[in-house]
């Protein structure tokens, strides 16, 4: 999955602003790409070109002109040719996993401690998960089917949170059983 279609997608929920974009993936817990400006500004200028998006300059009465780009009927096409396509396994890429490998350096203790600091990070990035649920909850009326869809991907990086913890709680005992072992 790239970038582009990241972006593709985001526009389904209408035109926007490459700013407007950084902040959507900003704000995403599910989309894994940082929304740097360069990141997005390359890859809107590679699907204007491809004619995958539209690019409609915006002057507003005061400040900079702003660039606004639509999704195209070539860029949706795009987007359908990647839902029906095969999905991909997700990639597991995790610092702590290279400091765990590399923990025999260390002491007990600080391993120990590294643990305890990176589930206390996890445990609080499910807090806060959980507390956008909450307010996503408050939202009333009957939900369209993209805004189902939305929530579910949401949730996904919260069950992430949880099988993190539980994979946390093992790796603790495992270390908690060799030591005593020693």
């Amino acid at each position: 999955m790239s970038i582009e279609l990241a972006i593709l997608a985001l526009l389904l929920d209408g035109p926007c602003s490459g700013y407007d974009l950084k902040r959507r993936f900003a704000a995403s817990d599910s989309l894994h790409w940082s929304g740097n400006n360069n990141q997005i500004y390359r890859a809107l200028t590679a699907l204007h070109r491809a004619g995958r998006v539209s690019l409609t300059v915006e002057q507003p009465n005061e400040g900079p002109s702003r660039k606004v780009y639509s999704l195209t009927d070539a860029g949706r096409a795009a987007l359908r040719e990647s839902v029906v396509a095969e999905p991909e396994l997700p990639e597991v890429r995790s610092a702590f996993l290279v400091q765990l490998l590399a923990s025999d350096v260390a002491s007990g203790q600080e391993v120990g401690a590294l643990v305890t600091g990176y589930e206390e990070l996890v445990r609080g990035k499910l807090l806060m998960l959980e507390e956008a649920e909450r307010r996503r909850q408050k939202v009333v009326g009957e939900l369209t089917a993209r805004e189902r869809v939305r929530r579910l991907v949401s949730a996904h990086a919260e069950e992430m949170c949880r099988a993190e913890l539980a994979w946390v709680g093992r790796v603790k005992r495992e270390i908690d059983s060799s030591s005593s072992s020693r």
